[in-house]
């Protein structure tokens, strides 16, 4: 037909992503009305969406923006790390943080249903499952961040007011890479979820009585592990991985920088 020009494939080809034939042929089907073959070419992709949803979503990649004192994380699943690497993938995930920052998005189902359609060009055009798992923001006065390992880990850190010393913005970055790579669960020992510490201590309790019948020893090796336990769970009480001689802690106080809070994404878990 004459009306489907070589760039009407090529614009067709740029908004979907599918090969040339399929745009050639999705434009003959529609008569050369761009906007019906799009249709079309969802409708496929819905029907495609729904086949791929039984498959597991083990890959992809964490993304971020901050902006305007506001801050937020995506985890964006799909099935290999192949796709995870794509650039419209990637575009894609840029997309959906810039998308959240500037509509103020708080429920994850009416942000799957805003991109339920680019979803579904993706699943077509990709042949895996592409989920919008989580999401999270950070508002206040100091937001930093940090991508690590091909965006497979990312952090948001909230900060409060300080000078704008260089020595002290690096740090605040440091402390965001010391998040991604020691993963605590809070700054804080007191925020530790109870549940995490009663179900290590009736693990350490069972692993003492192995060694001793005599509750006060017991009790002695229990509270002893526990604490590194908690040690180790606590932003402020874990070695600092740039100089490990002191805790975190004592760097907080030496640079007068007080935390708020923080979140970490990594693909595939909760933490």
């Amino acid at each position: 037909m004459k009306n489907i020009t070589v760039n009407l494939i090529k614009k067709l080809r740029n908004i979907t992503g599918i090969s040339i034939l399929d745009c050639k042929y999705a434009l003959v089907k529609s008569k050369g009305d761009i906007n019906l073959a799009i249709d079309n070419l969802r409708k496929s992709g819905i029907v495609k969406a729904q086949n791929r949803s039984i498959y597991n979503t083990n890959e992809g990649a964490i993304f971020v923006c901050v902006k305007d004192n506001i801050g937020v994380l995506v985890e964006l699943n799909c099935e290999t790390d192949f796709v995870a690497k794509n650039i419209d993938f990637i575009s894609f995930g840029n997309k959906i943080v810039n998308y959240i920052i500037n509509n103020n998005f708080i429920k994850l189902t009416n942000l799957k249903e805003t991109f339920k359609n680019k979803i579904s060009l993706l699943i077509s055009k990709f042949g895996e499952n592409i989920n919008i798992k989580r999401f999270k923001l950070l508002k206040g006065d100091y937001i930093d961040y940090y991508l690590h390992n091909n965006n497979k880990i990312g952090v948001l850190l909230l900060v409060d007011k300080f000078n704008s010393d260089p020595n002290k913005i690096k740090f605040i970055k440091n402390i965001t890479m010391h998040i991604a790579a020691s993963n605590p669960i809070s700054i804080y020992s007191n925020d530790i979820p109870n549940k995490i510490i009663d179900k290590e201590i009736e693990i350490q309790k069972s692993l003492a009585i192995k060694i001793s019948d005599n509750p006060k020893i017991i009790k002695q090796i229990v509270d002893g592990r526990i604490k590194k336990f908690i040690n180790s769970l606590t932003l402020c009480k874990q070695k600092f991985i740039f100089d490990t001689s002191k805790n975190v802690e004592w760097f907080l106080k030496n640079y007068e920088i007080n935390l708020k809070k923080f979140i970490r994404f990594e693909i595939n878990n909760k933490s």
